[in-house]
């Protein structure tokens, strides 16, 4: 029989995780054929939440899983692949730092190993959202300061050195509570902000704030309608100006994805607001070399039921081109997007599909934004298994011809068989008595797993050799 990623098609949709909760926040091309999501877990780790950090290759299959963080909660926003295969993480953390939650950025080798750590922020909370290369040798970090300024929150742009070391910060004189959710390097050596302002009792609007070369702010501005409106991401566009994505409760009764386009000059050209009979929202964009669009984010207006996640392709004027879903009867929500040569690869969470609670939902698409077959793929990720203390199964014979005896189950249960890549091949009911399990499975390395209604859990290495 042929390996599975001999077989797979070059697109795809998968499930990644254990039996607790699993999310990814954001996705990147580490080569051609190598991809890196990050985000958060709560199957395993050392605290209520780790960064959960996973490689895969081209057709899905999981190389390694990692997670970074100490006895508190630590979570993965972004994330930056460097030239040496290794990354940056950046998020939150309350495991270290000043007190209360702290910026976080993490470097990590090739394999996954962290090289390096830093905090930053002050004795109250403070979060870190977005990373980006300042166009130099350094690296911006946005996010929001409840430890420094005015109260109430305040956007936060910092800029640090290759080894973390923090070279420069500012509170944007806004004059309003505000918060930053991401900057991006721009074409006269500056920088521009996006995120969120509310001027007294107004709701929330869309900031956006340009500083110039010497990190001196030149124009802040605000955009939007009468309710709320967040801008959750900015890049610069061809022509010099810069398009914003996010939300808005503006223009419906419902929360719509909000496109805007302004001009270098803070000078609005146009904008869309998509959803119109149901939520929906856009948390990350990139703009094509014809000048179109595409976002990431989720849509209640079609798809599967709940939240499904939603690919969006826009037009150089923001107009509709197309829409594609990805879900089940759950919700599943888009964070994180990057485009391939032969289509994309969207990052996020579902709740229909994998092993138990939340689980990292990644879909590659072809360049229409669509995946040949709709079926989803649970991959169990066994890192768990060492990470957690759970019994030794006892079993013969190993190795196996499929055929595997166990002592007397006294409860119902599941059992499931994984490959070392982490895909659940078996996933069944067991019923009290149960001494003898029947794999019918190519050969190879698995991890056996028994999950008793119970409460108990058992798993055991075994290897499959067929006849």
């Amino acid at each position: 029989m042929l390996a599975a990623s001999a077989v797979a098609q070059s697109t795809w949709r998968r499930a990644y995780g254990a039996l607790d909760n699993e999310e990814a926040r954001v996705v990147r091309v580490v080569d051609g054929d190598r991809f890196a999501a990050a985000g958060s877990t709560g199957s395993f780790g050392s605290g209520a939440s780790d960064i959960y950090l996973l490689m895969v290759d081209g057709v899905g299959d999981m190389i390694w899983s990692r997670t970074i963080g100490g006895a508190g909660v630590e979570v993965a926003s972004d994330m930056l692949v460097l030239p040496d295969g290794g990354v940056l993480l950046v998020g939150t953390t309350t495991s270290a730092g000043a007190g209360g939650y702290d910026g976080y950025l993490v470097r990590t080798d090739a394999d996954g190993a962290v090289l390096w750590e830093r905090t930053y922020g002050g004795a109250d909370w403070d979060f870190l959202h977005d990373i980006r290369s300042d166009g130099a040798e350094g690296f911006l970090l946005t996010g929001q300061t409840f430890s420094f300024g005015p109260t109430g929150g305040n956007a936060w742009i910092l800029r640090v050195n290759d080894q973390g070391d923090e070279q420069w910060s500012d509170i944007p004189e806004i004059l309003a509570p505000s918060a930053g959710y991401a900057a991006t390097p721009t074409a006269d050596g500056g920088l521009a902000l996006v995120g969120t302002a509310s001027v007294g009792e107004a709701p929330e609007d869309v900031v956006v704030v340009k500083y110039d070369p010497d990190d001196e702010q030149e124009w802040a501005l605000l955009f939007g309608g009468d309710s709320t409106d967040v801008g959750r991401d900015i890049v610069q566009t061809i022509d010099g100006g810069f398009s914003i994505m996010g939300s808005t409760r503006s223009y419906s009764q419902w929360v719509e994805a909000y496109h805007l386009k302004i001009n270098a000059g803070g000078g609005e050209e146009w904008y869309r607001n998509w959803g119109q009979i149901n939520d929906q929202e856009a948390l990350e964009h990139v703009e094509l070399p014809t000048g179109e669009f595409m976002s990431i984010g989720y849509t209640r207006t079609s798809g599967g039921g709940g939240k499904d996640m939603f690919l969006l392709k826009s037009a150089i004027d923001g107009g509709f081109v197309y829409g594609r879903t990805f879900g089940g009867t759950e919700d599943e929500t888009g964070y994180g997007l990057v485009v391939l040569p032969d289509g994309f690869l969207c990052a996020g969470v579902t709740s229909t599909y994998g092993s138990g609670g939340t689980d990292v939902f990644i879909v590659r698409t072809g360049i229409d934004g669509t995946t040949e077959f709709e079926t989803v793929e649970d991959a169990f990720d066994p890192l768990s298994v060492a990470e957690a203390a759970y019994a030794a199964l006892p079993i013969h014979p190993n190795p196996s011809s499929g055929i595997i005896n166990i002592p007397p189950r006294t409860s119902t249960g599941r059992w499931m068989l994984a490959d070392v890549s982490g895909r659940v091949w078996i996933d069944r009911p067991f019923a009290p008595g149960t001494t003898r399990f029947e794999a019918d499975v190519p050969s190879g390395i698995y991890l056996l797993r028994l999950i008793g209604n119970d409460g108990t859990a058992a798993s055991t290495r075994v290897t499959i050799l067929r006849p």
